[in-house]
């Protein structure tokens, strides 16, 4: 029973997401769009691969799920990216896991 409110390896494995996503994603203003669709895109497919690793290790509950992906938004959110860009990136996430 208190193993499915144990969200400690999902809260640290969304807030180390976006820490990888912040560091990877350029800054729109010094990069063409191109350039940033591109990088943006490789970001988003290791993203997408360290989640389906995550989750052949952990299983993940709809509670584990919900603090995995609440790190992932407020890390982004506090790193000073757009309300909206947030939220679509975080509905990605959603979908991916």
């Amino acid at each position: 029973m208190f193993d499915w409110l144990d969200a400690r390896k999902a809260k640290d494995f969304g807030k180390s997401l976006a820490e990888y996503f912040i560091e990877h994603i350029p800054s729109a203003e010094r990069n063409d769009e191109k350039k940033f669709a591109r990088k943006t895109n490789r970001t988003l497919d290791a993203v997408a691969k360290k989640t389906v690793e995550f989750r052949k290790v952990e299983k993940l509950n709809v509670y584990k799920r919900a603090q995995l992906v609440n790190q992932f938004k407020w890390a982004l959110k506090e790193a000073g990216f757009g309300d909206d860009y947030v939220d679509k990136i975080t509905l990605w996430l959603v979908k991916l896991l």
